[in-house]
């Protein structure tokens, strides 16, 4: 059974904190940390609080026109689950999640974010393209519930222009799971999302 990826949510409070500009890097692909309060919008942020979802900080991933660059990757390690709410600023983007292929061997490593305050050397595994087969992907824009920390996954911009992922890192007052974060959020859910 295919493990579930992504859902789609109805939540029509604005994600950007007023006045704040996206940061453009200096390479096809730039990894931003920051606070939560410098970014997201302020009622945002009470509205995943009241919910249990403790902030933790922002991620900012930038990547330049059609910038494949990233690797097939999952957050942290294989046996953590993770997740985040994910909104894309990009009018035509993937993101795709994998399953290694039977014998391929992931690789342990470690990222920095280039402007990352104290977030440093993130545990990350990666996974060859040629060991890795596709078992979803999507074009929405979220805000989306995402799948990061035990599957693998890639984001893909097919655009001429800028591609701006904005990240959610949270904390549950709860022991974390997919299930429990599914049905806090099922209010929010939606199958699919008018153009």
């Amino acid at each position: 059974m295919k493990p579930e990826t992504h859902k789609l949510l109805d939540i029509k409070i604005p994600p950007l904190k007023e006045g704040f500009v996206l940061p453009v890097g200096n390479s096809e692909q730039t990894f931003y940390s920051l606070k939560v309060e410098d970014v997201f919008n302020p009622e945002l942020i009470s509205f995943f609080a009241e919910l249990g979802f403790i902030p933790q900080y922002a991620l900012i991933f930038h990547h330049t026109p059609y910038s494949t660059v990233q690797p097939i990757h999952v957050d942290n390690n294989l046996e953590q689950f993770r997740c985040s709410i994910n909104w894309v600023f990009c009018d035509h983007h993937l993101l795709r999640w994998y399953e290694p292929k039977p014998g391929a061997t992931p690789i342990p490593t470690h990222v920095s974010p280039v402007h990352g305050g104290s977030l440093k050397d993130v545990p990350y595994v990666t996974l060859a393209e040629e060991d890795a087969v596709v078992i979803d992907e999507t074009s929405d824009k979220g805000p989306m519930l995402v799948s990061i920390g035990n599957i693998f996954h890639k984001a893909v911009n097919l655009s001429d222009a800028d591609r701006w992922s904005v990240i959610l890192k949270f904390t549950l007052k709860s022991t974390p799971s997919w299930d429990y974060v599914v049905e806090k959020l099922s209010p929010y859910i939606i199958e699919s999302r008018d153009k």
